[in-house]
């Protein structure tokens, strides 16, 4: 029998009455419709949901977070939240509503088999939709039929005996198949083709030309996981596909064996998932997703470079790894041919859950920045890149697994030399080899935080990509001691290697300017002045172009407004600790040099006791004791031996100063920091004494949390620091709290928030911001144009929409079109529009976050991909990752407006924060609720965006240009 939530209530007599009037008969294999009690609307209020009304996604939204896993009982809050709608739906029915206009939802398969086949005649066509409610089992059947095409729906409504089981027995086996289930001319047609029917018959142990009894194998051997595996790899592309099961190989027992093999991958997945419990969860990662987000060559093929030599040794641990001479090393990682998709996924999917996600990430990051390292286009035909697999790509590699923090700050800032790469992580392995944990903080604190105010700064357009690139191989090649203290080297490296790039302030940040003021004042040293002009960004062009809104003249300034708000989170008494540093650290040079006298050491001591008294910090006091001993003495020897004890303390006041900047940076709004950039500093936590510390902890993308010893605080890594505390970045519209509770689960509310601080204003151009805008206005066009079911599979053929979703677009066409374009988002209709061009890199900036699909700090477009098979990751960010849609329609309202598209980070600010508390998210893969509020946004919206961004934001009006304090922390 088919499992029923609450089954009492749906399949007792009384609770039926007969339909006013007989269903018409359509096309076995067409989705028809079935009347839905009541209407639409009245269902939406007994459950409470404001959002639109959509008939043709009603009840497979319903079902989906109704039957997400098994209803345990009366207890479920899921039982109480569809019982309502049930009894509404069943009164309704009972009602005499002759006449009366009755709305309609999706039916695949013509009434009569699901009356007789499904329900034993315990339905009505009038009652049907609500039967089906009420079954786990039927519930689960109705949407997978969905997923059929009509040749494979006419199929199935021959086989009632059929369709009959699957209901009973195996309803979340058949609808885990669906998306690859396709049968026609009397046989199945398998994920590859004829090439791949060996394998599958193999595995099924059904021929595909056999499809009753190939379908009944599929979905109920191997508790499910056949099914999933069919599914999974049906939703590739024809080349992704050939890739997964080795489909070039010419030996079809290879052939088979690969499939094996990789299925066998898939049986390990998730060790103790019932499918029939857990129908709609998914593993966060798998093979097949893997294979979705490789790149791919000229002919659409997935490109991962490398050898199993070179893989193996990738994945080795750093002290097991050979060291044979140099040219040998580098011919065994070259050598064969490229890495078996088999073997390396058998590789990638060992061990426990974190160690995966470790591996999968490695992959997907060598993917990225070996395809093309030596300046080269990608190979076309599958042979390893040669010049990328030497050892230097394998520390790369390598460390994107165990210094994940570092990796990602790289690979965010555009650098693109392996050779940076592995010198960083070189220094990364010393640099965790420090035995003592207070050196290995100082020294790590140094590292880190010169490393993220470097990459800021190219994030901001001050210094270029291949600027970048210099320093941090600079940065990565200053040696610490035997015992891991700099002695003030990088006190002398950050003058000489990375202020130097601070160029001359303008006459622009000048007062005498436009009245906008220095937001250099109020810096606490010379240094620290350089450092703010450093990292607050390119300052705008004499010539830049003015914006007009609302009657005022606005210039564009995101320097200005960054160096304001970064004087504004250190505070109105910030400490000179960079200046000090250097100031030290000069000191103990001189007395190295033996350029001392009493005179000298007198001056010196006056000096370092200033220096104590500005920074008003106990670590000086000794220091500042004995140099102040030795000048009243005399002694020149004394004063010698506290060149280390001075260079310490410079690298100290370094450490410290460079760690207030960082989180600085990253603390966004001032008034929505918990603490002070100082303090924060102060508590910071490498996590040097979790299990594996000093090799791992400061290498992961940092946490912040609290305990009631040390209150709020971040443990980890100083880089991607901006990313995590993004949260302080949002600005609310209002002080009153949303209307409604939010609704958006955790992780992907996380992944929008911190997808603001990826968002690069030196890569979102006007041209840009335009291309988007035209393409989604020509995908509004092509929908204008849409009339037929004919016209309908065209489009879903063009950009590629999911089976499920090409059903629902044929039925919406002729039954609700004025739902046509709301049923498409702001990602397909820039798809559309596109009419099969692809989607150029420099648009990837407008993307969504990629780092829970692929493992980066980075903003990535899907190009032409359905979204579903992301769905069912609960927990993991990779749904949000296919959420571009907010940015592209706020790229096509800044168009509208014509405002800059650089202002779609600060928009985001307040967007973000707007969307996250107002959406509808009726469960964590409600795409729709999503897409419905971006599409309510309007310029209205958007000018309460901006409107925010003019008060000491980067929106100068030009017209109040006098009345604007020096000062940065005054009100106009």
């Amino acid at each position: 029998m088919h499992g029923g939530l609450i089954s009492a209530l749906v399949i007792a007599g009384p609770v039926y009455a007969q339909a006013p009037a007989p269903v018409a008969a359509p096309a076995a294999g067409i989705v028809s419709e079935m009347p839905l009690p009541g209407g639409i609307r009245a269902a939406l209020a007994v459950l409470d949901d404001p959002g639109p009304p959509d008939r043709s996604q009603f009840l497979i939204e319903i079902i989906r977070r109704t039957y997400r896993s098994s209803v345990a009982g009366k207890d479920d809050p899921r039982e109480a939240a569809v019982r309502p709608l049930l009894q509404s739906l069943a009164s309704a029915a009972q009602s005499d509503t002759a006449g009366a206009p009755v709305d309609t939802v999706p039916l695949p398969l013509p009434a009569p088999i699901w009356i007789d086949a499904v329900f034993n005649g315990h339905a009505t066509p009038a009652t049907l939709a609500g039967a089906i409610l009420g079954s786990r089992s039927a519930s689960l059947l109705y949407c997978g039929l969905l997923w059929l095409d009509d040749d494979t729906r006419a199929w199935f409504a021959g086989k009632r005996h059929l369709v009959a089981d699957l209901a009973s027995k195996h309803a979340a086996g058949f609808l885990t198949a669906a998306p690859g289930l396709r049968i026609t001319d009397g046989a199945v047609r398998v994920p590859g083709g004829k090439d791949a029917e060996p394998a599958w018959t193999a595995l099924v142990g059904r021929n595909p030309a056999e499809p009753e009894a190939f379908v009944r194998a599929l979905v109920s051997e191997r508790d499910g996981l056949l099914a999933y595996f069919f599914a999974s790899v049906s939703q590739l592309t024809p080349p992704q596909i050939r890739r997964i099961l080795d489909l070039d190989a010419s030996d079809s027992g290879r052939r088979v064996e690969t499939a094996r093999r990789m299925f066998s991958v898939y049986e390990r997945l998730a060790p103790g998932w019932k499918l029939d419990e857990r129908t709609f969860w998914r593993p966060s990662i798998e093979p097949a997703l893997l294979v979705a987000d490789l790149p791919v060559d000229g002919q659409n093929r997935p490109v991962i470079p490398g050898t199993r030599a070179f893989w193996a040794s990738v994945f080795a641990d750093p002290s097991a790894r050979p060291r044979p001479a140099r040219n040998e090393n580098e011919e065994t990682l070259s050598a064969g041919a490229p890495v078996d998709l088999a073997w390396l996924a058998e590789q990638v999917f060992d061990g426990d859950q974190a160690e995966r996600r470790r591996r999968y990430e490695m992959v997907l990051f060598a993917s990225r920045l070996l395809k093309t390292a030596d300046g080269s286009a990608p190979r076309t035909d599958g042979g390893p890149q040669v010049a990328d697999l030497s050892r230097q790509a394998v520390t790369a590699v390598h460390a994107a697994g165990a210094y994940p923090a570092l990796i990602a700050t790289l690979e965010r800032a555009g650098l693109s030399d392996v050779s940076v790469y592995a010198k960083a992580a070189d220094r990364a392995s010393r640099l965790s080899s420090i035995s003592d944990d207070g050196r290995a903080a100082r020294a790590l604190s140094q590292f880190q935080a010169a490393l993220a105010l470097a990459a800021r700064a190219a994030f901001r357009g001050s210094i270029s990509t291949d600027v970048l690139s210099n320093i941090v191989a600079s940065l990565s090649s200053v040696e610490t001691t035997d015992r891991g203290d700099y002695e003030g080297r990088l006190v002398r490296w950050i003058e000489t290697d990375l202020l130097s790039h601070v160029p001359p302030a303008s006459a622009s940040t000048t007062p005498a300017a436009d009245g906008a003021g220095d937001p250099q004042e109020p810096a606490a040293g010379p240094v620290e002045r350089d450092m703010l002009r450093f990292v607050a960004g390119a300052e705008p062009k004499a010539d830049a172009p003015t914006v007009e809104w609302e009657g005022t003249r606005y210039r564009f300034d995101m320097a200005s407004a960054e160096g304001v708000r970064i004087s504004r989170v250190i505070g109105e008494d910030p400490r000179p600790f960079l200046s000090s540093a250097r100031t030290v650290a000069g000191m103990a040079d001189a007395i190295a040099e033996a350029h001392v006298t009493r005179e000298s050491l007198r001056r010196d001591a006056e000096t370092l006791d200033q220096v104590a008294q500005a920074v008003a910090w106990d670590r000086c006091r000794d220091v500042t004791t004995e140099l102040q001993r030795a000048a009243r003495d005399g002694d020149v020897a004394a004063a010698a031996r506290l060149v280390s004890p001075l260079r310490l303390l410079a690298d100290d006041l370094l450490a410290r100063g460079l760690k207030e900047f960082t989180y600085a940076m990253a603390m966004g709004q001032p008034d929505r920091a918990p603490i002070s950039a100082d303090a924060a500093a102060t508590r910071h936590d490498f996590g040097l004494q979790v299990l594996g510390g000093h090799h791992s902890g400061p290498w992961r993308l940092p946490v912040p949390g609290g305990d009631p010893v040390r209150g709020w605080h971040v443990t980890g890594s100083l880089l991607g620091l901006d990313v995590r505390l993004s949260e302080f970045a949002l600005v609310r519209l209002s002080t009153k709290p949303p209307k409604r509770r939010p609704s958006l689960n955790d992780e992907d509310r996380r992944a929008f928030i911190e997808s603001v601080a990826l968002v690069d204003p030196a890569l979102l151009t006007d041209g840009h911001r335009d291309a988007i805008a035209a393409a989604i206005r020509g995908g509004r066009a092509r929908l204008a144009s849409l009339q037929t079911a004919h016209d309908a599979v065209a489009v879903a053929d063009e950009i590629h929409l999911s089976p499920l979703r090409r059903t629902l677009l044929s039925w919406i066409v002729g039954h609700e079109p004025a739902r046509v374009p709301a049923f498409f988002s702001p990602t397909e209709l820039l798809w559309l529009g596109l009419q099969g061009a692809p989607i150029a890199q420099p648009l990837l900036a407008w993307g969504a976050p990629g780092e829970g699909r692929l493992g980066c700090l980075c903003l990535q477009l899907l190009d032409r991909r359905p979204f579903e098979p992301l769905a069912g990751r609960w927990g993991s960010g990779i749904f949000a990752g296919g959420f571009a849609d907010l940015n592209l329609r706020l790229a096509e309202l800044l168009a509208g407006m014509q405002m800059p598209g650089a202002l779609l980070g600060p928009v985001l600010t307040s967007a973000t924060l707007d969307f996250i508390n107002s959406v509808n998210s009726r469960d964590e893969d409600d795409r729709r609720g999503l897409v419905e509020f971006v599409q309510s946004l309007g310029p209205e919206q958007l000018e309460q965006y901006l409107a925010l961004l003019t008060t000491d934001g980067p929106l100068v009006p030009v017209s109040e240009s006098t009345e604007r304090p020096a000062h940065p922390g005054g009100a106009r």
